[in-house]
């Protein structure tokens, strides 16, 4: 209270008539009571009868309403400040907090975190009063307008004006409170700060009612997907059971270039153990099947519904289980730490993994499903439904010069509108980018935008987060992050480096920085002569310190640092301070030459030695010869020219004379032998540690340096190229300390959808288990590739905005469909269901959100588009754009570059931007074929599409090569013939591309070989797409059934896209063109036909 500005400035002083229990708190409130004419003081349980020093105070203040705070206290005096109030009034009162105050309190820094909850307490604090004895309940100081319909609350330092909307109170403004002559009345009841923000609204259970009816009457998307996610674990639990567990006795160590560890089991059971092992293998699609050694069975096993809150820490996991001579060996991840097998135990299907994986899923889905999430409006708008939003919101610029550095050259219109979007969002902005729009630039400029306009830039540490489901496109985004000069940190990783940050990233990073400040720097520096002369005064004190000099180089150096001192002084102008100048000079005077003693040598230092050691020191010895042999040791320095102090030489010679010593004079000689044959030992250590500089040289040394560089950095003209050059030093010479500085103070966290939950993430954030984690912004990449179970994870940590960029136009999420069949077959799917598990979520909020735009116009826009490409010669970005977007309602992709960027010098196809090449199915052999495992082959088309990327990676050094298929055994048998052309080599059992050819010598990718799902998210300068499928008759009456086994992949036109969207100059198909040219693929693979049509024209051609 004693901060409140209505207390009157005067003090009022009281005399205590009898001493308190316990000592007056000073600058508290206290109660001035009268009764019976007596005026008691009351403070916690003190009450102590009073009177006024000042008569004239009673008739001042007796006669109203007052508030007092004790300033302090001294024997019986007692100094108090008054507020004196119109009355007291009861009064329930409910005061509501709204977004925009919350924000406000933000930004003032008055709370730490942007939440109605910090909000309100903080307003507690701030504007309320605790309870006391005769009143009622809770109080604040309150001043009424006229017409009644204004009331301001009277702070600490604030004061916050109300107004009544909707029935209850708001704060419509807060300010530093201010004197005024009108009195306050003092309010008393149930007073209270309320939350009525946003979430609060969605979160009353009037609005959860009507969501609730809305919910059963159009299904729950948020219910479907938690019942996909317990069928998906139960099937999980199911394979676990069905491999059963194997017992084992003992366990060893085996294996020397590899890490296994063999386990003594019964040879029966291990037998049926594997072969269970082996049906499992090849009918489960559980990734990743592995074997985990545990002491007792996991509690998934026992019951599958009650593994929640068990944790029994990781499991020791191996794989490739191998039977032999009654042991089963495992093979266990060399790039991960493994602790011992327990010494006996069983062996059983791990599933941690799928586990863990899981119970982030729950999760989600829980704190979603009860709005706990910190943004409640994301479930309603997960149905498409309206949500209430702030009309006060303040609209950022889209564009800074930070941000447009982030682009290549001038944003696109779609661009700018789509950073504006993202930015000013009040909840979700969806962005589209097709191939090549430069959506990572858009998110390398929004989080750069986002740290400007963040309300605290000294709590904005870890606020941003980017995912995405796969760890190439985390990768991706975040290599193109930089927030006020700093790169985004990499939390997790792929399994081989999941327990430690990205430090080959952190290390390009500052590779980088070198190589553009670097130059410069120099290049400035040396236009500056004062560096220069700091750097030769640097380089001979180091000197000083560290190299072997004999005295006389000393003083030599010694001279010279004086004289560039001197040169800094009076060129410069740069000088340490007197004090440190000279305490340098007289450390550097002060220092004892060497002892001649120590530098002694051979035969005199033995003699020497000697001598010291035949002093007499005890009573008996000394009466035998001791006299005659302090004369010796005498003679001998005096002979040898050993340096031997004048007090030591005035005692030897008094002792010589004296035939009994006493017992202090033979003590004497005691210590000064000791002394003397300490002072004529041998230093054996290397002149580099026996002739450094000593501690306290050092120390004056750094002092010194440390003055003139403070004094540099206080000169305009210099600071800003000496900070720098610290900078420089620490990326050269402290990469540790550098690594560190980023993990401090970086902004941007990246990581996978599932890695956002994992330990390593809440560790960085100094979580505890049951904290939930969230972030001011979370944007997800790719996120139309991610399944809505691992989407919605890091969606249910976004607390401001949250910015999903992907494009459903490409490869969707894929789902197992023996999942779907089992929550068909555990309940009738409505259609609209069946629908929400075959489209992915970014899809969904694409279609139910411009629907909300065009239904609720009160609704802001959440949805953009961009429409300029930049990867590809324009003639294919046309016709991707026909094609795959104009062709189902989307607007036209323009190119923004020239035709002219786009050449390359591959023979036969010269001034082309398109190709095929046919191989024709003659005979049956020729023909496509699919194997038992489902995947699909064609030999001579395999062997073709190797010779072709042979050939165009010995014409074209300097491009790049994707080669495309859409079946991952045509994959591998393309590999395999690149093995005659030097291209590919066996690797672990399979083939790959020879690392030679891999990347190039920038470390880009030069050639690949994949799947489609492989290449989204990549380019390369030339793409060979291996077609497969062959022409065939269509056979069956159902038309659909039979255009889907003729063309297979070739139907999904998202699959089609990514296909041939991947290339920058030059689009070759190899295939059977009569595929192409059948009359019905138009209507089947209108791609393909499309594809076809453009080869024959001028811009193509077929071979």
């Amino acid at each position: 209270m004693i901060d409140c500005k209505a207390l009157e400035p005067e003090i009022v002083t009281l005399r205590a008539l009898e001493a308190p229990p316990s000592p007056w708190r000073a600058n508290r409130e206290a109660r001035l009571i009268t009764d019976n004419a007596q005026r008691l003081l009351c403070q916690d349980d003190r009450v102590v009868p009073v009177e006024y020093v000042d008569r004239g105070d009673v008739l001042r203040y007796d006669a109203g309403h007052c508030l007092w705070c004790l300033i302090d206290s001294t024997d019986d005096r007692l100094r108090l400040r008054v507020l004196r109030c119109r009355g007291a009034l009861a009064l329930d009162l409910q005061v509501g907090v709204d977004d925009r105050l919350v924000d406000q309190l933000h930004k003032q820094r008055r709370i730490k975190e942007p939440t109605a909850e910090a909000a309100r307490a903080w307003l507690e604090d701030e504007l309320l009063l605790a309870p006391t004895i005769g009143l009622a309940g809770t109080r604040a100081l309150a001043r009424a307008d006229n017409t009644g319909t204004r009331l301001t609350l009277v702070g600490r330092r604030h004061e916050a004006d109300l107004r009544e909307r909707d029935g209850r109170w708001i704060i419509v403004r807060l300010a530093p409170a201010r004197q005024h002559d009108s009195e306050l009345t003092l309010l008393h009841g149930a007073l209270a700060i309320v939350d009525a923000s946003t979430a609060a609204v969605l979160r009353s259970p009037a609005q959860r009612q009507q969501f609730q009816e809305y919910l059963d009457a159009h299904g729950d998307y948020v219910e479907l997907w938690r019942r996909y996610a317990a069928i998906e674990w139960g099937q999980a639990t199911e394979a676990g059971r069905t491999l059963s567990v194997l017992r084992y006795q003992d366990r060893e160590p085996c294996g020397e270039e590899q890490l296994r560890w063999r386990y003594a089991v019964d040879p029966e059971q291990a037998r049926a153990f594997m072969e269970r092992w082996e049906a499992l293998a090849r009918d489960s699609k559980l990734p990743d099947l592995a074997i985990e050694a545990c002491a007792e069975p996991p509690a998934w096993m026992l019951n599958a519904e009650q593994t929640k809150g068990i944790d029994s820490g990781r499991p020791v996991v191996g794989e490739r289980p191998v039977l032999r001579d009654g042991w089963l060996i495992l093979s266990y991840d060399p790039n991960r730490e493994h602790e011992a097998p327990p010494p006996s135990g069983l062996l059983c299907l791990s599933i941690h993994g799928q586990r863990k994986a899981h119970e982030r899923r729950q999760q989600a889905l829980e704190r979603i499903r009860s709005s706990a999430n910190p943004m409640p409006q994301l479930r309603l708008l997960l149905e498409g439904q309206p949500v209430p939003t702030r009309t006060d919101w303040r609209l950022e610029k889209a564009l800074s010069r930070q941000a447009r550095a982030a682009f290549h050259g001038e944003p696109t219109d779609m661009q700018t509108r789509a950073l504006d979007l993202a930015l000013n969002t009040p909840d979700i902005a969806v962005i589209i980018g097709p191939p090549g729009t430069g959506k990572t630039q858009v998110i390398s400029a929004l989080q750069r935008r986002l740290a400007e306009v963040y309300p605290d830039p000294r709590s904005i540490q870890y606020q941003l987060l980017i995912t995405s489901f796969q760890h190439d496109a985390v990768d991706n985004a975040m290599g193109r992050i930089e927030v006020f000069g700093l790169p985004g940190l990499r939390v997790g990783g792929r399994r081989r480096d999941a327990e430690s940050p990205d430090n080959d990233r952190l290390s390009g990073w500052r590779e980088a920085r070198l190589a553009e400040l670097a130059p410069r720097l120099d290049a400035a520096i040396a236009a500056e002569p004062v560096f220069a002369a700091l750097r030769g005064l640097r380089d001979a004190t180091t000197r000083l310190r560290i190299q072997p000099l004999t005295p006389g180089e000393r003083a030599e150096l010694a001279r010279e640092i004086d004289a560039r001192l001197q040169d800094l002084a009076e060129t410069h102008r740069l000088r340490p301070t007197a004090a440190t100048e000279q305490r340098w000079r007289d450390w550097l005077a002060a220092r004892p030459p060497e002892p001649a003693i120590a530098s002694t040598r051979g035969p005199t230092r033995r003699l020497w030695r000697q001598a010291i050691w035949s002093l007499r020191t005890s009573t008996s010895a000394f009466a035998d010869d001791g006299a005659a042999q302090c004369l010796r040791l005498l003679d001998l320095a005096d002979r040898r020219d050993q340096d031997l102090p004048d007090g030591d030489c005035t005692s030897l010679e008094a002792l010589a004379m004296t035939p009994v010593p006493s017992d202090r004079q033979l003590a004497d000689l005691a210590a000064l032998r000791e002394r003397l044959l300490t002072a004529s030992r041998p230093d054996l250590r290397p002149p580099v540690l026996r002739n450094v500089l000593d501690t306290e040289g050092c120390r004056l040394l750094d002092i010194l340096l440390g003055e003139l560089d403070a004094h540099l950095k206080r000169r305009p003209e210099w600071a800003r190229l000496a900070i720098i050059g610290d900078y420089l030093d620490d990326l050269r010479l402290d990469p540790t300390r550098i690594e560190q500085a980023v993990r401090a103070y970086t902004t941007v966290l990246g990581a996978t959808c599932q890695q956002a939950a994992a330990e390593p993430m809440r560790g960085l954030l100094s979580l505890d288990p049951k904290d939930g984690i969230s972030f001011d912004t979370v944007v997800i990449d790719e996120a139309a590739r991610a399944t809505p179970l691992d989407l919605l994870i890091p969606m249910a940590m976004g607390r401001r905005r949250i910015v999903l960029v992907g494009d459903h136009r490409q490869l969707p999420h894929l789902l197992d469909p023996d999942t779907e069949k089992s929550l068909e077959e555990a309940g009738e799917l409505t259609q609209a269901e069946t629908k929400a598990l075959e489209d992915s979520l970014f899809e969904r909020l694409v279609l139910r959100l411009r629907r909300l735009e065009e239904e609720h116009p009160g609704q802001p826009k959440r949805v953009v588009m961009l429409d300029t490409q930049f990867r590809m010669h324009p003639v294919l970005g046309d016709f991707v754009s026909r094609t795959f977007y104009e062709a189902v309602g989307e607007p036209a992709i323009r190119s923004g570059r020239s035709a002219t960027d786009f050449g390359h010098p591959m023979p036969e196809l010269e001034g082309r931007v398109c190709a095929w090449i046919d191989v024709p199915a003659h005979s049956r052999d020729d023909r496509d074929r699919r194997l038992p495992a489902g995947s699909r082959i064609r030999a001579a088309e395999a062997e073709r599409a190797a010779c072709e990327a042979s050939r165009i990676l010995d014409a074209c050094p300097d491009l790049s090569l994707g080669v495309i298929t859409f079946y991952a055994a045509q994959r591998d048998l393309i590999l395999e013939h690149m093995g005659d052309h030097s291209l590919a080599e066996r690797h672990e059992g399979r083939w790959r591309v020879r690392p030679e050819w891999a990347r190039d010598e920038r470390g880009a990718e030069r050639l690949l070989v994949g799947t489609v799902d492989a290449f989204q998210g990549k380019e390369f300068d030339i793409v060979l797409l291996s077609i497969v499928r062959t022409d065939s008759p269509l056979r069956g009456e159902d038309r659909g059934l039979a255009l889907t086994r003729k063309y297979g992949f070739l139907r999904v036109p998202n699959r089609m896209n990514v296909a041939m969207s991947r290339q920058r100059r030059l689009l070759i198909a190899i295939g059977d063109i009569a595929l192409a040219r059948a009359p019905e693929t138009a209507e089947a693979a209108p791609g393909l036909a499309a594809f076809l049509d453009l080869c024959e024209r001028a811009h193509g051609r077929v071979l």
